[in-house]
């Protein structure tokens, strides 16, 4: 049993904070250069490190089976940035970002297993994103009032794209509020107090509001989970009934209607690539991903970064495979892949075999369906990562449950017992 642990609600909030802040002051409040964005990103790693070092320190304790997949990370993304820039047409030796992905990887994963969280400030941080998700919905509406505040479909389904609030993109405002979908739902399972039923509904309108398909598709999975697991028939009556509500209303049926036979005829493209599909283009990026594929590069991708050069070469309007684990996959192959298997499987097992509460499991695991759905169609939430959503979706989806789990009393009266 691990015999050092220090708190890491500081950590965690350092995280949640400056991202958000990041954000506002690079597109609300421009005092921040955008060019400059990813920079600012690794000061702001770099600071999260320097406070795990204080607390512990100095002395990061790093288990020893931790060493040898941090060494397995550092070769084999040293071997492929070598292929690459050796035998392909494109250099991306890019190891800003190497760095950076063990960084975090170091950080927030392996020292968060010697870290804790209280229950106190476990529930005081889920009032914290709560609060910035409540704050980005009326900043978006307010930004967008002309067409918002309109009341009409039509228009607004027009600009969906834009709704970012105080983002860089969409996605990023929708995972934000997804995550606080889910914490509603843990608050009114705990409190019982209706509020966080209609705080749950303001979340899911302002997801259809943006018509993002992957964060519906996502909040229409976690729905269903919490539903099917509610055994009281008439709150699982109202919810559906509300939810339902929210749908019929904010639902674009006029253009549904009148674009169904549309949609009906491109059914086909599906089988071929094609930028005009029903995918918006995914499904040609993604053909392009496997298409520079070959033994070496599955087992060890092409390197971290080497998307951006991939598809800045082949003319790509995004430096993205809009799909993090196509992402994933080709920049760091097999090697990477199996890497981040073990940390979800880590984390799910881990909350699976503590002490907590049946309804902060059914939180944590919402939190893992929401990381492993939401990177099949969009570029998000990829926990590590030198990128946009990166730490938010690191602290909150890997250190947030471990630290947890073990600030957990009962958890840590069992590791004091087992220990003596």
């Amino acid at each position: 049993m691990r015999n050092t642990t220090t708190s890491y609600k500081n950590v965690i909030k350092l995280g949640i904070y400056s991202f958000i802040l990041l954000n506002i002051f690079t597109n609300a409040i421009k005092i921040l250069p955008s060019g400059a964005y990813y920079r600012e990103l690794l000061v702001i790693e770099l600071l999260i490190t320097i406070i795990v070092a204080m607390d512990f320190g100095f002395k990061i304790p790093i288990e020893s089976s931790a060493k040898q997949k941090i060494v397995a990370i550092f070769l084999s993304q040293f071997l492929a940035y070598f292929f690459t820039t050796l035998f392909e047409k494109y250099d991306c030796f890019d190891i800003h970002r190497l760095i950076a992905f063990l960084l975090m990887y170091i950080v927030l994963f392996e020292a968060a297993k010697f870290g804790k969280i209280t229950k106190r400030d476990f529930e005081q941080i889920l009032k914290i994103i709560i609060i910035i998700g409540i704050v980005a919905c009326f900043y978006n509406i307010f930004i967008h009032r002309d067409t918002i505040l309109t009341f009409n479909l039509s228009k607004i389904m027009y600009y969906t794209s834009t709704y970012s609030a105080f983002f860089l993109t969409r996605s990023n405002f929708c995972l934000l509020l997804v995550v606080c979908y889910v914490i509603s739902l843990y608050f009114y399972d705990l409190n019982k107090k209706r509020i966080f039923i209609l705080l749950a509904v303001f979340f899911v309108g302002n997801v259809l509001l943006t018509n993002a398909r992957t964060s519906i598709i996502i909040l229409a999975l976690i729905t269903a989970n919490y539903l099917f697991m509610k055994k009281n028939g008439s709150a699982r009556n109202i919810i559906i009934i509300i939810l339902c509500g929210a749908i019929l209303a904010l639902l674009p049926w006029d253009s549904i209607i009148l674009n169904f036979k549309n949609i009906m005829d491109k059914y086909s493209l599906i089988f071929r690539t094609n930028s005009s599909d029903f995918s918006n283009g995914r499904l040609e990026l993604w053909w392009y991903a496997f298409k520079d594929m070959d033994l070496k590069s599955f087992l060890l991708g092409h390197g971290i970064g080497s998307k951006d050069a991939y598809l800045g070469m082949i003319g790509a309007i995004a430096y993205s495979f809009h799909s993090s684990w196509i992402d994933l996959f080709y920049e760091g192959g097999m090697c990477l892949f199996l890497i981040y298997a073990s940390v979800f499987i880590y984390v799910i097992k881990y909350v699976k075999n503590s002490t907590l509460s049946v309804i902060q499991k059914k939180m944590f695991y919402n939190f893992i369906i929401i990381l492993l759905v939401s990177g099949i169609g969009d570029a998000i939430a990829l926990p590590f990562m030198l990128d946009t959503s990166t730490i938010f979706s690191t602290l909150v989806f890997i250190t947030f449950p471990i630290c947890t789990v073990n600030g957990d009393r009962r958890t840590a009266m069992r590791g004091d017992i087992n220990e003596s």
